[in-house]
């Protein structure tokens, strides 16, 4: 695990550099309070830090007063290394946000189980993220599923209520189409028999078949039935063109 010592006391940095890489640990120097925060802020910054109270620039106070403003990213750890020993300033330490605090001339052994302590907690807290992001994917994966099933219902709503006039529209287009050809045959029938009454000599047989065709085809009931069916198909047609205009204004409101 990587570990920040901030401390402007050479000698103290370098025992501690020996401690802690006897101990395993992956150190991080900075000599003030300034270089401590700036090696913090990062993104990748050292989770556990060991702060002298009393440095330059900036105190160990002010750099966990500022390390605490950091959001979304992965708890920070830190102990406060100083001489102070009275209640007033340990707990002005621990307002700010310090974690633990180890006074000098520090015992190693304390210093070591503190730390091993430390590595508990922000193992618990990595736990509780890693259960946190896994909480939030399996709620977007749900949400997802619902929005999913929600558009589901909704196009088995819209394709029910389009389904119903194209069907009637389909009919009534196939009613016209095989209609058209009975008509078409009647109106060449009497084009026939008007160019035959043209020479004067319209022959009795034209005049029955064409009367023969006009009641074979019903010609009555077409003409009450072919208008109906067209007038329904418009109607199937501007009610499927009204459901297009109420989905197009659902997903893109405001536009036109």
């Amino acid at each position: 695990m990587r570990i920040l010592i901030a401390e402007d006391e050479k000698l103290t940095r370098f025992v501690l550099r020996t401690a802690l890489s006897k101990w395993g640990y992956e150190v991080v120097e900075a000599a003030d309070g300034q270089e401590a925060w700036e090696c913090l802020e990062q993104e990748n910054s050292p989770r556990l830090a060991i702060l002298d109270w009393a440095m330059p620039k900036l105190t160990g106070i002010e750099v966990c007063r500022n390390v605490r403003t950091l959001v979304g990213r992965g708890y920070t750890y830190i102990i406060m290394l100083t001489g102070k020993e009275d209640t007033e300033c340990v707990l002005a330490g621990f307002d700010a946000g310090v974690d633990d605090y180890v006074i000098k001339p520090f015992d190693s052994n304390e210093l070591q189980a503190r730390l091993r302590a430390a590595e508990r907690i922000l193992n618990l807290h990595a736990k509780l993220h890693e259960e946190h992001v896994a909480r939030e994917l399996a709620q977007n994966e749900l949400n997802q599923g619902r929005r999913l099933e929600s558009v589901g219902q909704l196009a088995a709503g819209i394709a029910h209520e389009i389904n119903t006039p194209m069907q009637y529209t389909g009919d009534n287009t196939r009613f016209v189409h095989e209609s058209f050809e009975d008509i078409s045959a009647a109106l060449v029938a009497c084009r026939e028999l008007l160019n035959t009454d043209e020479t004067g000599s319209v022959a009795s047989e034209q005049v029955a078949r064409v009367r023969a065709m006009f009641k074979d085809i019903d010609i009555d009931y077409l003409l009450e039935e072919v208008p109906q069916a067209i007038e329904q198909s418009l109607e199937g047609i501007e009610r499927v063109t009204k459901i297009v205009r109420a989905m197009k204004n659902f997903s893109h409101p405001g536009v036109k």
